[in-house]
């Protein structure tokens, strides 16, 4: 009997809970998680301070190496032309700050242009044969319509008479040497 009543006496130790089978599984899908978020706030924080991934300098990069065509070059300043604007050269002053850039012609329908330039603005003065256009031409010469185009840019708009005092001074050229052709 005193072996029943010792083991009765004594306290049976409380069996250790084992863990569930999924503990190290939920470990890992946390740790996963964790990962993911960590990427998630690391690439936030890159955007928001605009800082550059590799990927983007490339496509950056090769989008700056694309270079488009140059324009063709302008038509010739060829010598019937120079010779009926008595020389007028590029860089020559025509009053009123406004330079001639360049001269073109003549072109395959017979005109010629000058090109004008002030202060980054220019504008196109065109001598066409008389009578070759239907349109009203402001001035003409003997043998010559003088057309202009509108200045680009329009602003700041210049004065009319300025206009038209580079306008007579190309006339007066092509007045002086129109009957030696």
């Amino acid at each position: 009997m005193s072996r029943a009543t010792t083991a009765s006496s004594e306290p049976t130790p409380a069996p250790t809970p084992t863990p569930p089978a999924t503990r190290p599984k939920d470990r890992w899908i946390a740790g996963v998680a964790m990962l993911i978020s960590l990427v998630a706030l690391g690439r936030w924080v890159m955007v928001s301070l605009d800082v550059e991934l590799s990927l983007r300098r490339q496509r950056d990069e090769s989008a700056q190496r694309y270079e488009p065509p140059p324009p063709p070059p302008p038509p010739p300043y060829l010598p019937a032309a120079r010779a009926l604007l008595g020389g007028l050269a590029p860089g020559e002053d025509l009053g009123h700050g406004w330079e001639v850039e360049r001269v073109e012609g003549p072109l395959d329908d017979g005109s010629i242009g000058v090109l004008t330039l002030r202060e980054g603005q220019r504008f196109r003065v065109w001598l066409r044969a008389r009578g070759s256009d239907e349109r009203l031409a402001p001035m003409h010469t003997e043998r010559w319509d003088i057309y202009y185009d509108r200045p680009n840019p329009m602003v700041p708009k210049p004065d009319p008479r300025e206009l038209s005092a580079v306008i007579t001074a190309i006339a007066e050229r092509v007045r002086a040497n129109e009957g030696e052709g």
